[in-house]
């Protein structure tokens, strides 16, 4: 595993509310989890498997895996669960072990930090002037055989969305040079229109990465999946730890993919909610939200606003936590900011006004 340079920014992926003072409240924005909680029923489905914690989980996951398959369309044996996005993309790399990997930042970085040793680290950076998208002429210029060309779809921390068609002419070009498309389909759940998750068992030269955490709420659970073709897919299984996932997460993530009416519902609500609160905080002066497909926001400061750190620490001594995307290799002028519930976003606009000095209308 190679190590990234340590960078001043503050580090804190995952929203880390366990170091707030006891009873202190917190509204934490910089993890971006669907507001609105699990779907119904979850509760009491974990409440009735609760005995069965004395026994190991399913080492195999059956019942989440027919769950996965059902739901979307796929056969069994071409769907890895995992204890998250983190453990897959690990994984998924040590498997490989490719000579090179080409990520696209800004992105997630585990991708860089997870790399073999060995691994060269290539950047084809995403393009600033056209709100981070992925850069695919150069991608598809600069693969080479044995590559894994590795992004997220919605971008992370941009939110940008990439169609489907160009996602699938990158992976056959890959799969004519003998390279691998990872795709990391965390937030597709917000926009699932322009998925490939559905295309992974074709052979078709891409791996798809879901998330069960981010739109599900379940972050404390850590379940995710992985989708390809089943060799390889049976290769990467077998550097899995025995029960990997646990077996609460099991029965968490095979009740929620099945909720169907709910998770519209929650998607058109948050959705709407996003386009609402990426309009508030764009009339602050010297704030300039990006579009996003996703439950978040990438969001520039320019003066008269302050920098990204000292907005970060000024929303952090009023309760407030958001992502400061230094981390992301972005400086000190960008936040990433959840969309949660209305009154919640009404209250990050208000803190952000007091912090710029805006008077709000009176009525």
């Amino acid at each position: 595993m190679v190590s990234r340079r340590p960078d001043p920014w503050p580090q804190d992926h995952g929203g880390d509310v366990w170091v707030q003072p006891e009873g202190a409240r917190v509204v934490d924005f910089s993890a971006s989890i669907n507001p609105y909680g699990p779907p119904p029923g979850l509760w009491e489905e974990l409440g009735r498997v609760w005995p069965r914690i004395v026994h190991y989980p399913d080492r195999r996951c059956r019942g989440l895996r027919a769950a996965l398959a059902h739901r979307f369309g796929l056969p069994g044996e071409v769907i890895l669960p995992g204890n998250g996005s983190a453990e897959l993309i690990d994984l998924v790399l040590r498997a490989l072990a490719p000579a090179r990997l080409v990520w696209c930042p800004p992105d997630f970085s585990l991708y860089a930090q997870f790399a073999p040793a060995g691994t060269a680290l290539v950047e084809v950076p995403r393009q600033a002037a056209r709100g981070f998208r992925v850069d695919f002429g150069r991608l598809a210029e600069t693969v080479q055989p044995g590559d894994v060309v590795v992004f997220s779809n919605p971008g992370n921390p941009a939110g940008c969305l990439e169609p489907a068609d160009e996602v699938l002419r990158l992976a056959r070009r890959c799969r004519e040079r003998g390279a691998l498309v990872l795709v990391d389909e965390a937030f597709m759940d917000f926009c699932p229109e322009e998925g490939v998750l559905g295309r992974a068992a074709d052979g078709g030269g891409i791996l798809v990465l879901r998330s069960l955490t981010k739109f599900y709420a379940l972050p404390g659970l850590r379940v995710g999946f992985l989708a390809g073709p089943a060799d390889l897919v049976g290769r990467i299984a077998r550097l899995q730890v025995p029960w990997s996932v646990n077996t609460l997460a099991q029965v968490a993530g095979a009740h929620c993919v099945g909720r169907r009416a709910w998770e519209e519902e929650t998607r058109a609500a948050i959705l709407g909610e996003a386009e609402r609160f990426r309009e508030r905080l764009g009339r602050l002066p010297g704030v300039r939200p990006l579009p996003s497909a996703a439950n978040y926001l990438l969001v520039e400061l320019l003066p008269p606003a302050p920098t990204a750190t000292a907005a970060y620490e000024a929303l952090a001594r009023q309760g407030i936590l958001v992502r400061h995307c230094g981390s992301f290799g972005l400086g000190d002028r960008y936040l990433r900011i959840a969309v949660r519930r209305p009154e919640e976003n009404e209250e990050l606009v208000g803190a952000l006004e007091g912090i710029l000095g805006v008077r709000r209308a009176a009525g």
